[in-house]
């Protein structure tokens, strides 16, 4: 008696590869991402002042942002499962490697460029890359729920990290994630299929027998620039916001156990929202789906702000539910996005070009808040000008889809 067609279906490769890269991000994400969890005692450790501390997740994702742009060329060179080790031991190590730091520029080296080179190898660029080769319909509801784990991966890591900092101070904290992440890595990544179970998506000129648009041809052109200022200031506000909120809420006079849960709160509503968004944008349109996305997130912001000593309890959750569940849900919308406007061999290069982007404005958003802080000694105009950043980017984002793309197919959203 034959198995049943659902059975069937789930031992294709391809679902081993979205399981694969759902749990590659729960455990990039969680290790790296908890980074706010450690803010406060790096910086009473190194110095004093957040906005150094902080300056080590700027680098980070600068880092990130440098591999997106070869990692897809490198599989392609050197194979999947090569890329996807060779990261989970450069993330290990450097994560490790940032419980021994004396100054906060070993943390920059060792958080910032070296763990920053070993998530690049092994993050949302290199598996959405991967997708795209399995699933070529669908891609906004498929990379909506792998980019979920990112959140999920937050959610679940930091009260891990708030737990082994008190338990064993932020140094063998960092001992102990570099270690189990290397360690749970390596086997989840040497199952990926190294062989798509289909070829990947053909453009719609290609499929017409004209040539494919080649990037240097792309670049110049309005709508990528549209992709590169929304890719760019949406995380410039929400990497402000969540690199500090932890900070923020704790000021304000809560507890710091309730205030690591809470962030650990929005890691896991980001996951929902991300799979939910990603989704949507299939049915509703890109664009609108995106636009409704930063609108949530500006509202959660907002609350936040208001957050201050002998402000009613409501507010926190007021700022959770609305800034979790938004949180990273451009991320599957742009990949999208960016596969319905560039197919073919292009879009790998392109979006590695607009992640670049995006880990840009991760770079300045820690850092920019922690220098807003610095000078003022509250971080009410960092959160306003969170707010301000959302707009640019929902404009930008508006631009980037404004046209149908020239195959006629997917969504636009205008």
């Amino acid at each position: 008696m034959g198995r049943a067609p659902w059975v069937r279906l789930l031992r294709e490769p391809r679902w081993t590869v979205l399981a694969a890269s759902f749990v590659t991000l729960v455990l990039v994400q969680g290790a790296t991402y908890t980074f706010p969890v450690f803010l406060v005692p790096l910086a009473d450790a190194l110095g004093g002042r957040r906005g150094a501390a902080a300056a080590a997740f700027s680098v980070h994702n600068v880092a990130v942002g440098v591999v997106a742009t070869v990692v897809g060329p490198l599989m392609g060179r050197l194979g999947q499962r090569a890329v996807l080790a060779a990261g989970a031991v450069i993330l290990g190590a450097g994560l490790a490697a940032s419980g021994s730091a004396r100054s906060p520029l070993w943390l920059l080296v060792w958080f910032g460029l070296i763990a920053g080179t070993g998530a690049g190898l092994l993050g949302s660029v290199a598996q959405t890359v991967m997708l795209s080769r399995w699933f070529p319909t669908a891609r906004g509801a498929v990379t909506g729920f792998a980019l979920s784990g990112m959140g999920i991966g937050i959610f679940l890591f930091a009260p891990v990290s708030a737990l082994l900092i008190d338990r064993f101070g932020w140094r063998g904290a960092f001992l102990a994630l570099g270690a189990g992440t290397a360690v749970l890595l390596l086997p989840v990544n040497a199952l990926v299929p190294t062989t798509p179970s289909e070829p990947a998506p053909v453009s719609g000129v290609a499929a017409r027998g004209g040539a494919e648009p080649r990037l240097v041809t792309i670049v110049p052109t309005l709508r990528f620039w549209c992709f590169a200022l929304a890719s760019f200031f949406t995380p410039v506000s929400n990497m402000m916001v969540t690199t500090h909120q932890v900070a923020h809420i704790v000021g304000s006079g809560v507890d710091p156990r309730l205030a690591a849960s809470a962030f650990g709160l929005v890691g896991l509503l980001s996951g929902l929202g991300r799979t939910s968004f990603g989704a949507l944008s299939d049915r509703w349109g890109r664009v609108p789906t995106a636009l409704t996305s930063y609108a949530v997130t500006a509202a959660g912001t907002l609350a936040l702000a208001l957050i201050a000593p002998g402000a009613p309890g409501w507010l926190l959750w007021a700022f959770v539910l609305p800034f979790g569940l938004s949180l990273g849900a451009r991320a599957p919308i742009v990949a999208a996005l960016a596969g319905d406007v560039y197919r073919g061999r292009a879009y790998g290069p392109v979006l590695g070009l607009i992640t670049f982007g995006n880990r840009l404005g991760s770079a300045v958003g820690p850092w920019l808040g922690g220098v807003i802080y610095d000078l003022t000694g509250n971080y009410r105009a960092a959160f306003a000008g969170a707010i301000a950043a959302l707009a640019i980017a929902a404009l930008a984002f508006v631009g980037a889809g404004w046209k149908r793309p020239a195959a006629g197919r997917g969504p636009s959203g205008v």
